[in-house]
């Protein structure tokens, strides 16, 4: 089983002058199953995070041969890493190309967050 903390409602992390504290997060089970790759304790470094001139959020760019344009990519903060995740107002939302995945935050942060990445078939139903 794998665990995931999500935002409760919708929105971005961080929007605006509000808080998110634990009460704004539930915790989600997901069954692992065949066709999902789990990339463990991919370290998100600091200073990899660059302004991006014309949105006005930081970017990081992490790069993985499994990832397509038909595959789904999910970013799985660890529990020592939510701090961070959560006061840089890192987007739930990424884009993906070929070969890398583009993560985004309201700013950049302060320390290296550690995430396992998941990457999957995407199915339309």
């Amino acid at each position: 089983m794998l665990y995931i903390l999500k935002l409760k409602g919708k929105g971005r992390i961080g929007t605006g002058n509000r808080q998110i504290t634990a009460g704004d997060l539930v915790l989600v089970e997901s069954t692992m199953y065949t066709g999902i790759l789990r990339v463990k304790d991919v370290i998100i470094t600091a200073i990899g995070w660059v302004l991006n001139g014309v949105s006005g959020l930081y970017e990081y760019t992490y790069a993985n041969a499994n990832i397509t344009l038909t595959r789904e990519v999910e970013i799985v903060p660890h529990n020592v890493s939510l701090d961070a995740v959560i006061s840089s107002g890192i987007s739930p939302f990424t884009t993906i190309s070929e070969g890398a995945v583009m993560i985004y935050a309201e700013s950049a942060p302060l320390e290296d967050i550690t995430v396992n990445i998941l990457i999957q078939e995407a199915k339309d139903v």
